[in-house]
C-alpha cells in the first residue's frame, strides 16, 4: 500500500481504480492470524520524509509508511483493531483502504508522543496475539511492554543508530529501519531473517 499512497496524492481522481487494485494486491497476500493490533504514531516526528533507501522509498514521509503498513495489516488479519497515537490514543474502526488513511492521517493533532501509556492501555484493555507498534520514536528500555503476548513488534523509522537491524527482547522484536518486507517478517522471522 506504500506504493499506492503517493499515486493517489499524485492522481486523487483515480483513488477508486488504485484502491481496488490496492486491495486486489493485497488480497493475494497470506493471511496473518490471530487477534492483531496496530497502533501509529501520528505524531510531528512522522511527517518528515524516509531516509532514500536502496528499496527506493525517495519522497515517502514515515507517517506514509506507517499508514500503508496498517492498511495492509487491516487487510492481512480478519480480527485486527488499529489504533492512532500521539497526545491520545483513538481507536480508528469501520474503515478499510484509502478511508483507513484518511482516518489515520486525520485522527488527530500530529503533536508529542507518549509510547508508554499507548502500549498499557492498548494490552491492558484488550488480549492481543500479536501488537505492531509503527513509530518514529525508539523505545526506552523502561517502557513496560506485555511479555504475555505471542508476537510484539516495534518497527522504528528513524532509527537512533541511524543503521536497520532488529533487537530482541522476550516477544517483542525492534525493527530499526523500513523495507516492504515487514509484513513477511512479522508473519514468519525465521523465513525472512
Amino acid at each position: 500500500p506504500w506504493h499506492f499512497i503517493p499515486a493517489v496524492n499524485a492522481e486523487p481522481d483515480r483513488a477508486e481504480v488504485l484502491e481496488a487494485a490496492m486491495l486486489e494486491s493485497a488480497a493475494t497476500m497470506a493471511p496473518l492470524a490471530g487477534k492483531t493490533a496496530v497502533l501509529v504514531d501520528v505524531s510531528a516526528a512522522m511527517d518528515v520524509p524516509l531516509k532514500l533507501n536502496p528499496s527506493g522509498y525517495g519522497g515517502l514521509r514515515r507517517i506514509d509508511a506507517a499508514v500503508g503498513l496498517a492498511v495492509l495489516v487491516k487487510e492481512l488479519a480478519p480480527d485486527c483493531h488499529i489504533f492512532s497515537f500521539s497526545n491520545h490514543l483513538a481507536e480508528i474502526s469501520g474503515v478499510r483502504g484509502f478511508a483507513l488513511m484518511n482516518a489515520l492521517f486525520n485522527s488527530q493533532p500530529h503533536m508529542d508522543v507518549f509510547l508508554r501509556s499507548v502500549i498499557r492501555d492498548v494490552c491492558l484493555e484488550r488480549r492481543y496475539d500479536r501488537v505492531i507498534i509503527i513509530t518514529a520514536e525508539t523505545p526506552d528500555e523502561d517502557v513496560i511492554v506485555p511479555q504475555d503476548i505471542q508476537h510484539g513488534v516495534v518497527v522504528v523509522l528513524n532509527p537512533l543508530e541511524g543503521e536497520p537491524g532488529l533487537a530482541q527482547a522476550g516477544p517483542w522484536t525492534t525493527i530499526n529501519g523500513w523495507s516492504d518486507l515487514v509484513v513477511d517478517y512479522i508473519r514468519d522471522p525465521v523465513l525472512v531473517a
